[in-house]
């Protein structure tokens, strides 16, 4: 599935799509978040709006030439991501895996989910821009899971 808030980006993923014929393992859906698209799945990948207000700000015109709601995640950047994983628990199997990108703002992440157990993968743009982490089932010795989530009783 690809959840996407703005109908238009739904136009260049479908060409996206058609071009790679993968009509029949892709469904393309307006979401707000994970609103219209509660799985469950076994994984989750997202390029949420990440950049922190300060970075906004200073960002090169090509950059200012995508839509805001791409890009900016308020003051830490982390505000679009808060929400995905308090929603995400919900949306996930037990051993399904939520991977993110969130470009230079790992100083950030690391401050806003300190107990949050994540893996850092090496990509060509260094080990700083994606990370991913297990939805593992709660347990007797949490409270709540590993995303934050409250645990059901």
């Amino acid at each position: 599935s690809f959840p996407t808030r703005r109908s238009s980006d739904l136009a260049v993923a479908r060409i996206n799509v058609d071009q790679h014929g993968l009509q029949e393992r892709i469904t393309l859906q307006v979401s707000d978040g994970l609103a219209f698209v509660p799985g469950p799945w076994d994984l989750i990948i997202c390029n949420p709006p990440y950049v922190n207000s300060q970075s906004m700000a200073q960002l090169p015109a090509e950059y200012r030439a995508e839509p805001a709601l791409a890009l900016a995640g308020g003051a830490d950047g982390m505000d679009f991501i808060r929400r995905l994983l308090q929603d995400a628990p919900a949306c996930m199997t037990e051993h399904a895996v939520l991977v993110l990108e969130i470009g230079n703002e790992r100083d950030f992440f690391e401050a806003a989910f300190p107990q949050l157990p994540v893996f850092w993968l090496d990509t060509s743009a260094g080990a700083t821009r994606f990370c991913w982490s297990r939805a593992a089932p709660c347990n007797a010795l949490s409270e709540t899971h590993p995303f934050g989530a409250p645990c059901a009783p």
